[in-house]
């Protein structure tokens, strides 16, 4: 009886695999990998930047706004030629102008501490917000901007969620050490994804995985960096920042189109997006390759932002703050800007 079931099941499966049952069906290609790169040596490479002390490009900024969109719909800021200067650790000035025109669209600067953030556009929805640039600063979700009492926050969306920091930890990476709290896993990934011409093609990713102890001394997903071994050189592709405590996604920043510069021996993205669903923004950068310039000269005068126009101010901090803490000004200071 068991030879009978044997004999069956070798029937079976010949006919499964005959060729009458066989047919050819299209799959994305694979695209041609470079050689794998040492672990060290990814390392190596994003710890280099960390000599690069202050960096300054211009190009153009595009801003998408999840929040106050509808259904499926999104609202998308025209592009405008923007102005970018970081200092590290923290220091930044982002100054966005209407082309043709070159009418002011949006000013934003951090001291590290504070940050400041004039609204030129719309006409109508001129804003001067400004708030602390803490870590534990609270979010707000799309149901609280979009069904808030606050008018203010309806009309800003998303754009209340920006912080000066999502950029510079997106221009400037924060070097990846190693120490007793923090340890660096590697894989191999292959991803299906468009390619070029749009259509799906398979990719092959190292991908570095950083985890680090959290107060309870439980270990955590920090950062994911991807490097794109179907690429010359294997340049880093994307950085995924994950929030310590709930795991959640906290920022999806992708670069491409790296060249270098003439001025550094490092290499440089000409394209930055810096996606933060969660907080309901999108931020692209396109940089003009002559424009950029690491450790260029800047003034303390660079990162500072007063409400000289008189637009309607809006305290950030506020929603979490008694009513007696609403209608504090900003700190006064300069608005000039290298």
């Amino acid at each position: 009886m068991r030879r009978y079931y044997f004999l069956a099941s070798c029937l079976i499966i010949s006919a499964l695999f005959g060729s009458a049952c066989i047919r050819r069906v299209s799959v994305p290609p694979l695209l041609p990998a470079n050689e794998e790169v040492p672990t060290n040596a990814l390392i190596n490479r994003i710890n280099a930047y960390e000599s690069v002390k202050t960096f300054g490009a211009q190009g153009t900024v595009s801003l998408r706004n999840y929040f106050t969109g509808v259904n499926s719909k999104v609202d998308d800021f025209p592009p405008g030629n923007g102005l970018v200067r970081i200092k590290r650790p923290s220091s930044i000035r982002i100054v966005v102008k209407a082309p043709v025109i070159n009418s002011q669209v949006a000013d934003m600067v951090s001291d590290g501490q504070q940050f400041r953030l004039a609204m030129h556009y719309p006409s109508d929805h001129k804003r001067f917000l400004f708030g602390s640039n803490l870590k534990d600063y609270e979010r707000m979700a799309a149901d609280r901007t979009q069904h808030s009492n606050n008018a203010d926050l309806n009309r800003v969306g998303g754009v209340v969620n920006m912080r000066p920091q999502h950029v510079t930890e997106a221009l400037l990476i924060k070097p990846l050490e190693t120490d007793d709290r923090t340890a660096i896993f590697r894989e191999e990934i292959k991803q299906e994804e468009p390619g070029k011409d749009k259509r799906r093609v398979v990719k092959s990713y190292s991908v570095l995985y950083v985890v680090e102890r959290n107060d309870q001394n439980q270990l955590e997903l920090s950062r994911k960096l991807w490097f794109d071994r179907t690429l010359p050189d294997t340049p880093l592709a994307r950085v995924q920042l994950f929030d310590i405590g709930s795991g959640k996604l906290a920022s999806d920043i992708t670069y491409s189109d790296w060249v270098k510069v003439p001025a550094s021996n490092l290499s440089w993205p000409t394209k930055v997006t810096i996606d933060r669903l969660n907080d309901g923004y999108k931020l692209t950068l396109l940089f003009e390759k002559e424009s950029i310039q690491p450790d260029v000269e800047l003034t303390n005068r660079t990162f500072v932002l007063e409400n000289t126009e008189k637009f309607e101010e809006i305290d950030l901090d506020a929603p979490r703050k008694s009513s007696a803490s609403q209608n504090r000004k900003p700190p006064q200071s300069g608005q000039r800007y290298r």
